[in-house]
């Protein structure tokens, strides 16, 4: 976290431009054409309703200061895309006419807002101030949307922390029932590991994901998330949208929702948060088909976020980091060698109904010897004979920690110019056991390479045995 700390101006501005070219080098490839913010457009008329070519529409940020100025084209017409979500002070001036301020115009992710002002006759020193809202309906778009402001992603609710949920508050969208888990007889990471919806009956991977104009759909082109089945970083996410049908071409790649978000950024003032969650077992009811315990599950998150200005309405910083802590336990019937197979003794043919008439003696390799004692053998399988495999019940731990950072640069090089910097780093580990009815344990591990070079994050999915 870097924030102002009676730091004198050049030592500030060498960590500004020290910063800049860091995130300059590690940049991706370039992302024309991708909008992330919202876009305030408009005409600027005279009293005649007659076009003002030339006129000078500043948009000012109240959250940090920065201001973008545009000039009306030759129709009158001006356009301001990318514009950080927030709280907006739009000041119009032009030769010959009083200036025109709009305060209070707040604009949300995505959003295509018009703004359309009539100048009067007069001298630039007079001012004219307008506090009017501008309409929530959005006049230059058929896009189907609606947006979950921060407000309500910061107060609502959420099991797990996961914002992508709220997307449900909007009409048509539905969390699909019945989401495969990760169990004895299920693989969800099979259809991804994050949470699944719908959108006016599309399959689950028909949405798209984004943040700051990047998908994030997983693998398996599905709702982002870790192997604990959620998508962190919710004190990250300002605001999202959620647009349901008529989207412009700049979204396209998908048929059902897109789920449009942007992160937080610094401001002039610091502004973070701290937070610890702990939901455990021993707070929950015991339902009707619970045995006389309870099985344990405990959920911990913690994290904290923070931003602020390392040059004041110039260049800002945002940091949110998260972590979650998860246990659990599965149950299930298990399938195991018997003791006399582990020894080399199997079941004879069977005859007449008698499935193991004798036992014959085979030479267990001693390569496979090491690997059979992975499986468990409590008495029940020591004591059996007459028999090569062996069913009872197990309750098997499951153990997921999963961390996640996310920052976020801000600077603005000109008038018409800014740089937005975002990194994020999720490595995640998942260590669980799984047995299922065959002689032959399956083990599936998958090693993924992070964004920060001299990590990696092991992920085991699938059978294994530990």
């Amino acid at each position: 976290m870097i924030t102002n700390s009676g730091c004198n101006s050049s030592f500030t501005k060498w960590v500004s431009v020290t910063l800049v070219l860091a995130s300059l080098l590690f940049c991706a490839g370039p992302t024309r054409g991708q909008v992330s913010g919202a876009t305030l457009s408009g005409l600027v008329t005279d009293e005649n309703g007659g076009p003002v070519p030339g006129a000078n529409v500043s948009i000012k940020n109240l959250g940090t200061g920065a201001a973008r100025d545009v000039a009306t084209n030759a129709d009158g017409f001006y356009s301001a895309p990318n514009l950080i979500p927030g709280v907006y002070e739009v000041r119009i001036t032009a030769k010959g006419f009083q200036t025109l301020v709009e305060k209070e115009i707040t604009l949300n992710v995505g959003a295509q807002q018009a703004l359309n002002v009539s100048l009067k006759v007069g001298q630039l020193t007079q001012t004219v101030e307008v506090n009017a809202a501008l309409p929530d309906v959005q006049t230059t778009s058929s896009t189907i949307s609606d947006t979950v402001d921060s407000r309500t992603v910061r107060q609502l609710p959420l099991n797990g922390r996961d914002w992508t949920s709220l997307a449900t508050l909007e009409p048509g969208v539905v969390s699909i029932p019945n989401q495969a888990t990760t169990s004895f007889n299920a693989n969800k990471g099979n259809r991804g590991f994050g949470n699944q919806l719908s959108n006016g009956g599309h399959r689950a991977n028909e949405n798209s994901y984004r943040v700051n104009a990047i998908s994030i759909n997983d693998y398996s082109n599905s709702a982002p998330g870790g192997a604990t089945g959620v998508n962190l970083g919710v004190d990250a996410i300002q605001e999202f949208s959620v647009l349901t049908s008529n989207y412009t071409a700049e979204y396209g790649r998908t048929s059902g929702a897109v789920i449009n978000g942007i992160t937080k950024s610094g401001t002039d003032q610091f502004h973070g948060t701290g937070y610890f969650f702990d939901r455990d077992s021993i707070f929950d009811a015991r339902n009707f088909f619970d045995g006389p315990k309870i099985s344990p599950f405990r959920r911990i998150q913690f994290g904290a976020s923070g931003g602020t200005a390392i040059i004041k309405d110039k260049t800002f910083v945002f940091a949110n980091y998260e972590g979650i802590r998860q246990s659990s336990s599965s149950s299930g019937t298990i399938h195991v060698p018997s003791q006399e197979a582990r020894n080399g003794l199997l079941c004879a043919p069977a005859v007449a109904g008698n499935s193991c008439p004798a036992l014959v003696p085979v030479t267990v390799d001693p390569k496979v010897a090491p690997y059979l004692a992975l499986w468990p053998c409590p008495a029940s399988c020591q004591n059996a004979t007459f028999t090569d495999v062996v069913s009872f019940n197990s309750t098997t731990p499951n153990r997921a920690s999963e961390n996640y950072f996310i920052t976020r640069l801000d600077h603005k090089l000109s008038a018409a110019t800014s740089l937005i910097r975002v990194r994020k780093v999720r490595p995640t580990l998942w260590a669980t056991r799984f047995m299922r009815s065959s002689l032959a344990a399956r083990w599936s591990v998958r090693r993924e390479r992070t964004s920060s070079a001299p990590r990696w994050r092991t992920r085991f999915a699938g059978d294994s045995v530990a």
